[in-house]
């Protein structure tokens, strides 16, 4: 193993227990074995689970090879989150088996890893990430962006302030966390949207429920507009 690296809202300084996970990159020499993820997993449920925070933990075991090289989508060996948390107790063997491949959102965790991650074991970072291009980056923002304007209904809170930093970098070239996103944006669009963005920010800091009822009229122009202002970007 090459090392253990925690990147994230932890190190970006936004951190919420109650609506946020800790974000891992484990980079390993070669692929793993079966036996070496079965092993990883029973560590994963019986001693890591237990510990962290209600929305738990996300860690996707990468290759050297690619984490020195890295192209859009990144390719990963193995992957949990706790969104997979009940797959893997329906059939154990058969995640392990299955769970690899690539991963769209992983350019953007290598971005923010590569320039605030932690070495938490193992290589410092320099030695182990080579950096992401810009245009690889906003591939990866997009892919998560690109379904905002139905997404938004079901999760405003999240894509508010995905959305906010997105502009962010599209616009100054910003790597931001999504709370920083929101404080930025507050100073760069229409004062119509304050209240939306503002709202934003009080729920992911924990200072209001993520059940809360948004202005789903406000928060739909709202990711028309940022959609709109990042298409005019590109042309």
């Amino acid at each position: 193993m090459r090392g253990i690296h925690l990147h994230g809202s932890y190190i970006l300084g936004s951190y919420n227990e109650n609506c946020s996970d800790l974000d891992y990159i484990i980079v390993v020499k070669k692929q793993l074995t079966s036996q070496e993820k079965e092993n990883l997993m029973q560590t994963m449920m019986t001693q890591v689970l237990p510990l962290v925070p209600e929305k738990g933990v996300e860690w996707h075991v990468l290759l050297l090879k690619e984490t020195q090289h890295i192209h859009y989508p990144v390719p990963f060996d193995f992957h949990f989150s706790n969104y997979h948390y009940e797959d893997y107790l329906a059939d154990p063997q058969g995640y392990v088996r299955k769970m690899h491949g690539t991963d769209p959102d992983l350019a953007v965790h290598l971005m923010i890893t590569k320039h605030y991650g932690k070495c938490l074991i193992g290589k410092p970072i320099e030695r182990v990430f080579s950096e992401v291009s810009e245009k690889e980056y906003w591939r990866s923002v997009w892919f998560d962006i690109r379904t905002a304007q139905t997404d938004v209904m079901d999760n405003p809170i999240y894509v508010v302030l995905n959305l906010c930093r997105s502009l962010a970098f599209k616009e100054k070239h910003l790597i931001l966390s999504k709370k920083d996103g929101g404080i930025w944006a507050l100073s760069q669009v229409l004062n119509k949207f304050e209240p939306i963005i503002q709202k934003a920010i009080h729920v992911y800091a924990g200072d209001g429920s993520n059940k809360e009822r948004s202005n789903g009229k406000l928060a739909s122009e709202f990711t028309d507009y940022v959609l709109n202002r990042i298409k005019l970007h590109n042309e």
